[in-house]
């Protein structure tokens, strides 16, 4: 198809009001700038459909879905639902991307009006315009046909929160020392190809910064990591195996945290914006899910024991 062609056919597309979504098969030097000129979608709406940062890379035969062009004042201007706060202190953006703009933080329990929803993020109303929150920090909840929304404060932790909580009590009380240096970790901003507690770490930046102050040397990607140790099925996790993701609808691997167990892991989230513990049973991580490797057993073994095991798997240094 010439360009002159795909032009012709966005452009009748928009003329009609289509509101069905369309695919685009990225080609050579394509970015999203680019795409979002060439079809005339908001760059924004693009990276945000996508569940995309807009500085991301895109690969040649990659599929896009472009959002409908189809107006959403009329689902913005009311109440879906309500979004409680799961985390204290949680940063909302102006967009619904990871380098949005930040807003004033929010205090846990809150309970915000929803006002509409992308991968990964909530539209909520604050009592001074709006902004969007990651959904792995908040519980969305539908609102009942013709039913108002009020903004509350929670009387009570949510039943989410405390199992998060209970989670990160219990993995500290095993005394598992990667698992204890893993959670010194939480709220640490999330900065691509970092790793560094100070300037802010990437995910495989994450892994492979705790897993060095137990004296085992990780590969630095997702996708190297996911090459060594031994394989675990996903019923026979143990506290401070690696667990494995496919995001953003990739063909490989490109996402990676540690297990700290009852179903829970700890990651540098993108979406989030910082280091966090999620849940393996979240929708948007059961869909992704692709493996998990076991570098050291450090569920029933002590530091020392764990390195020493973890020797013969350990890759030669790049």
């Amino acid at each position: 198809m010439t360009i002159r062609t795909l032009t012709l056919a966005v452009a009748l597309l928009s003329a009609v009001g289509a509101v069905a979504e369309q695919n685009y098969t990225v080609r050579r030097g394509d970015t999203l700038g680019k795409i979002s000129k060439r079809l005339g979608v908001s760059e924004d709406a693009l990276s945000s459909e996508n569940n995309l940062t807009k500085s991301a890379h895109l690969k040649r035969g990659q599929s896009l879905v472009i959002p409908s062009s189809k107006d959403n004042a009329d689902s913005a201007s009311k109440s879906i639902g309500t979004a409680q706060v799961i985390l204290d202190q949680a940063v909302p953006h102006a967009g619904p991307f990871a380098g949005a703009r930040s807003l004033d933080p929010i205090n846990v329990g809150v309970v915000l009006p929803a006002l509409d929803t992308k991968p990964g993020w909530v539209n909520v109303q604050l009592t001074k315009g709006q902004a969007w929150l990651p959904s792995d920090i908040v519980i969305f909840k539908p609102a009942p046909a013709a039913q108002p929304v009020v903004l509350t404060c929670a009387p009570r932790k949510s039943t989410k929160e405390e199992s998060v909580a209970t989670v990160v009590k219990n993995a500290r009380a095993l005394g598992n020392p990667l698992l204890n240096k893993a959670l010194t970790y939480q709220g640490v901003r999330y900065r691509w190809g970092g790793t560094s507690r100070s300037s802010g770490v990437d995910c495989s930046g994450f892994t492979t910064s705790v897993f060095l102050s137990q004296g085992i040397k990780l590969p630095r990607t997702a996708i190297q990591q996911s090459q060594i140790g031994t394989g675990v099925g996903k019923t026979n996790l143990k506290p401070g195996d690696l667990v494995f993701f496919r995001t953003s609808r990739s063909y490989r691997v490109n996402h990676v945290g540690i297990y700290v167990g009852e179903g829970k892991f700890i990651h540098a989230a993108t979406g989030a914006g910082h280091v966090m513990v999620s849940s393996l049973g979240d929708k948007y991580y059961l869909r992704c899910y692709a493996t998990a490797r076991r570098v050291a057993d450090f569920a029933t073994a002590s530091r020392a024991a764990a390195a020493s095991r973890a020797a013969t798997d350990e890759p030669a240094a790049n």
